[in-house]
């Protein structure tokens, strides 16, 4: 016996594949509107790895959910950036 699937279901595609575009950013400068800050900024605080991102070649993946977390408490991903990459000037004292 045939199961009928419901109306205009996605046949083989995961439940979420439509929430799989809204869990990250589509551009820097949607980034930098969303949090009010410049499109140069965001750029720049991307380069020194102060926003949460992933690169994959030229490219920055913006995860929605790791950037509203570092909004909320931005020491919580201080353990993540190495040493060598942080400076007084974007990441606050290193901490031995």
């Amino acid at each position: 016996m045939k199961s009928a699937s419901p109306k205009g279901s996605t046949k083989g595609r995961p439940e979420n594949a439509q929430r799989k575009t809204s869990a990250i950013y589509q551009s820097v400068e949607e980034l930098a509107r969303e949090i009010g800050i410049s499109r140069q900024s965001a750029y720049a605080a991307l380069r020194n790895n102060t926003i949460p991102h992933i690169r994959l070649g030229k490219r920055y993946i913006l995860p929605k959910a790791a950037i509203a977390e570092w909004l909320r408490n931005p020491t919580a991903f201080d353990a993540l950036v190495p040493n060598s990459l942080r400076t007084r000037s974007n990441l606050g004292p290193v901490r031995q």
